[in-house]
């Protein structure tokens, strides 16, 4: 969504966008609109129901009409070596004996000794 490219396209200014946009919702005022107009700087977006209000009083145009909150992501794929996270809690006292049997057969990391022991028995049970 780019509004300033709307803006320039479709002719019209900031004060006509406000003040369509503050009839259907009441609270939309100055800032909102200067932070919806600068998305890459406050992460703020309009939503489908105010883009489609915008095009049906303005018309269409480029930056309005995507929804920001469908679009593909940017990573292309899975770039960790194990993407399946698990987690667990423990009480005190398991915690304690967790951390003591890990350290005593030499494991510096929950993960390591937490992977090892899972796939010795996945594989046993394979």
């Amino acid at each position: 969504m780019n509004l300033l490219e709307y803006n320039r396209v479709t002719g019209t200014s900031n004060s006509d966008e406000k003040a369509v946009l503050k009839a259907r919702f009441p609270k939309y005022d100055r800032a909102t609109h200067s932070m919806v107009s600068h998305p890459e700087s406050y992460g703020v977006e309009l939503t489908d129901e105010a883009q489609q209000l915008l095009i049906s009083v303005f018309g269409p145009g480029p930056g309005l009409g995507e929804n920001p909150r469908k679009r593909k992501s940017t990573r292309s794929h899975e770039n960790r070596r194990c993407p399946n996270r698990f987690y667990f809690r423990l009480d005190e006292k398991t915690a304690a004996g967790f951390a003591l049997l890990m350290k005593d057969r030499g494991y510096s990391t929950v993960q390591d000794f937490v992977s090892s022991l899972i796939t010795s028995l996945v594989e046993a049970n394979v």
